[in-house]
This record gives structure tokens, C-alpha cells and sequence, in this order.
């Protein structure tokens, strides 16, 4: 399900993280480059604390997830998106099934290979399918920051999720 992201998987990426309908849900304000790109996946391959996969699903790339880990203090920013339109047409975002499994497999990497302590994610106000999908994961709404980004025309609040490995165990 998930893999290590390969220069040949940036283009695809890009292409996703440009399209209107996703751009909306994530924190960049332009599109993004090749330049843009190669230089995250630069950064990407020589980080000691960037953790990101490509999620792969029916045989096929659908999408990327990833932590962004805080040595000291044993937290991982989340990060998830599925970009494939052939899931339902069009690029989708958070769907029913291969986001659910990849969170999961994220989870397990998060927790009992990286031995992180937490896990946390920032989702715009208006970020339903996401935050459907972290809290069915245990995941616990712990902050409202108002106002923190111009998306859509509008300021929208930033609302911080986070899970606690503890949390994680207890099933």
C-alpha cells in the first residue's frame, strides 16, 4: 500500500496538488512548479525527519501521505491526500477506501517504527472528509486557530487534530 516516493511519482503529485479541486484543502496559496517539486523531493530524500510515501491502490499510484517528524519531541505532522481521479471520476481528496488503509499503515509506521509519541494534523475548517477520516482513526479535535489562512476568498480557521501513541494502544 505504501512505498517510497520515487522522482518518477513527482510529476503525478504535482499535477494533483495543482488541481483546483484539491489545491482548496492544502496550505499553498500558487501552483506549484517543476522547480517547486524537485526541489521538496530533494529535501525529501536528504531529511532525517520527512517520512513520505506514495499510497498505491489496485495497482496504481492514488495519492501521498507523510510525517513531518519533530525528533525532540517525538511528533509527527500528518499528511494525506488521495489525487487519483480515476477514484470517482475526479480527484478526490479523502476516499472510502485507500485513504483509510494508508492512514492506518502510516499509523503503525508513525507509532511502532518511528516510535513517536504523537501524531498531529492541521484541517481547514471546511475539511469534512478529513476530519471524518481522523477522528473514525481515534484522532481528537484539540485547537481552533481563527482566521489562519485567506483560501476560497475568505479567512478560514485552522483546526488542529492530534493522537497520542497511548491513545493508539488502547483499542
Amino acid at each position: 500500500m505504501l512505498r517510497a516516493i520515487e522522482e518518477s511519482d513527482l510529476e503525478a503529485m504535482r499535477g494533483w496538488r495543482n488541481s483546483p479541486g484539491l489545491r482548496k484543502y492544502f496550505r499553498q496559496y500558487k501552483d506549484l512548479t517543476p522547480y517547486d517539486q524537485a526541489r521538496w523531493y530533494e529535501d525529501l530524500v536528504t531529511s532525517q525527519s520527512k517520512y513520505f510515501f506514495a499510497i498505491w491502490y489496485d495497482h496504481n499510484m492514488v495519492g501521498c501521505c507523510g510525517l513531518d517528524v519533530n525528533w525532540h519531541n517525538r511528533n509527527g505532522e500528518l499528511s494525506l491526500f488521495i489525487g487519483d481521479p480515476k477514484i470517482g471520476g475526479v480527484p478526490c481528496y479523502i476516499d472510502n477506501t485507500s485513504a483509510p488503509a494508508a492512514l492506518k499503515d502510516l499509523l503503525v509506521y508513525a507509532f511502532d517504527t518511528l516510535g513517536l509519541h504523537r501524531v498531529w494534523a492541521e484541517l481547514f475548517d471546511y475539511d469534512d472528509k478529513k476530519s471524518a477520516l481522523l477522528k473514525d482513526n481515534k484522532f481528537k479535535p484539540e485547537a481552533t486557530h481563527k482566521e489562519t489562512y485567506f483560501k476560497l476568498g475568505e479567512w478560514v480557521d485552522s483546526i488542529y487534530y492530534s493522537l497520542l501513541e497511548s491513545e493508539w494502544r488502547s483499542a
